[in-house]
């Protein structure tokens, strides 16, 4: 049961006259296939438009009140949709409703389900249709929704869950077909709140069904590795929102990270020598002169001393036995252009045993053991392998990577940030990889899985010239 939302106006058919109950017409053919048409009109506020897409059901009614799914034929998004089954309607009495899970007609109502639980990329916003006579059914919304827009959200698996001081989910229930927006939410079963599953990495828009009326509202990213943990920065709240049936409130975008990329201001300076990188190279993961090799700069509140710059190797609990195949990992290097930007070519190798970091979360730690298995590739997995083609700004130190990456080059020396140092050998130099910009915050807890998992905001290679 999928369908997709779109900003877009819309308006109510007036089928009857205002706040009358329909005699809804009766056919005695048998009714394999449907033609439904999802709203369209215009109004002074912002609505939405439901396009049928793949997969979606709706229900037709018989006189018995007995539901029938039918199924989109094809693939959408469309607003003109076949809909077929397998199961001809007998004496269909010219109602339908969407979704279909959960549909019901008794008592001369049509019940529907506003679900407290759905996936992304679905939105089950109630309608009813009502037939003009034949086997096309017009469909009227029989309820709003609230819009949240989502930027950055964190690669690691995350839900959306919205809480209303007032009922939101439960069955709907609606006696005058031609004016669905007069639905009434059926106190029994009802609940406050509606969690979204599988939202994606990246920027996400998720439209929530809700009744009409006026709410208190609080929502926020929830990391699916234990069903609590908050993702920073994504909780909000937002007072006396009004839900108009047949209407979209759309809500201010949410950015989880603000600002930009981690303040590491260079102090005293050490020797590198950007013509060493000239012709061919090898280089290797430095872990010599009381280098770490491999560090991420996050974690917890700077006033407790932190963000740090930890090396993932040095907390072995947070991972398994994998994280160290990358400390002897190399980087072949082929510059054939000495004026700026250098051009050239890499190639990332697995080193000596030819191995890679698996970039997942291991921690025998049992209060984060629920996140164990949660893939932090898009983390840390940021140079790809095999031979790509590169440049090199010496005015900004900034490399491109035909991949689409773009790291920074840190050069030999001493770098200040949240007053933590880091130190980059002499004849070394680092990439840094940009995680996110959830800044530090004097509330979080200062513990590994902030550094590594909630809240990483720098990933750091240091690098040494193979002899």
């Amino acid at each position: 049961m999928k369908k997709t939302l779109i900003l877009l106006a819309t308006a109510f058919v007036a089928l009857v006259a205002c706040n009358k109950e329909i005699e809804a017409p009766v056919s005695k053919d048998l009714v394999t296939s449907i033609t439904a048409i999802a709203p369209d009109a215009k109004a002074t506020v912002d609505g939405f438009q439901v396009q049928w897409t793949t997969g979606d059901q709706v229900a037709l009614f018989q006189t018995s009140g007995d539901p029938v799914p039918f199924t989109l034929e094809g693939e959408g998004p469309v607003t003109n949709g076949t809909f077929s089954t397998d199961s001809p309607v007998t004496a269909p009495n010219g109602l339908a409703a969407f979704p279909a899970a959960g549909a019901s007609f008794t008592s001369g109502k049509i019940s529907v389900v506003i679900p407290s639980e759905f996936a992304y990329g679905t939105s089950p916003v109630p309608m009813v249709g009502v037939s003009t006579g034949g086997t096309t059914f017009n469909f009227s919304l029989a309820c709003g929704a609230a819009e949240i827009d989502l930027k950055d959200v964190p690669p690691y698996p995350c839900n959306l869950v919205l809480t209303s001081d007032k009922n939101i989910t439960g069955t709907l229930e609606i006696a005058n077909y031609a004016n669905p927006s007069n639905a009434s939410l059926a106190p029994e079963g009802a609940g406050k709140k509606i969690t979204v599953t599988g939202i994606p990495k990246g920027n996400a828009r998720v439209t929530i069904p809700m009744p009409a009326g006026m709410h208190n509202i609080s929502f926020a990213l929830v990391a699916v590795g234990d069903g609590t943990s908050i993702v920073p920065r994504s909780n909000k709240t937002k007072a006396n929102l009004e839900v108009i049936s047949g209407q979209i409130c759309n809500l201010k975008q949410i950015d989880l990270e603000e600002g930009g990329r981690a303040p590491i201001e260079k102090g005293s300076s050490g020797s590198f020598n950007p013509f060493s990188l000239y012709g061919a190279s090898t280089w290797k993961i430095c872990t010599e002169d009381g280098c770490k090799g491999i560090y991420v700069f996050g974690g917890g509140g700077a006033a407790a001393g932190y963000p740090a710059f930890i090396s993932p190797k040095d907390k072995t609990w947070c991972w398994d036995s994998t994280v160290g195949n990358e400390y002897d990992n190399e980087l072949k290097i082929t510059i054939s252009s000495m004026s700026s930007p250098f051009t050239g070519t890499f190639e990332w190798g697995g080193g000596a045993d030819g191995k890679f970091w698996n970039y997942k979360w291991s921690s025998t730690a049992a209060s984060f053991s629920p996140f164990n298995g949660t893939d932090l590739s898009a983390y840390y997995d940021r140079l790809p392998t095999g031979e790509h083609s590169i440049s090199l700004d010496t005015n900004t130190w900034d490399v491109t990577i035909d991949n689409g990456e773009k790291p920074h080059v840190l050069v030999a020396g001493t770098y200040t940030c949240y007053d933590r140092t880091l130190t980059i050998p002499d004849e070394c130099f680092a990439l840094m990889f940009h995680i996110g910009n959830l800044k530090p915050q004097t509330s979080w807890n200062t513990k590994d899985i902030d550094r590594f998992l909630f809240c990483p905001l720098e990933y750091i290679l240091v690098f040494k010239k193979k002899s």
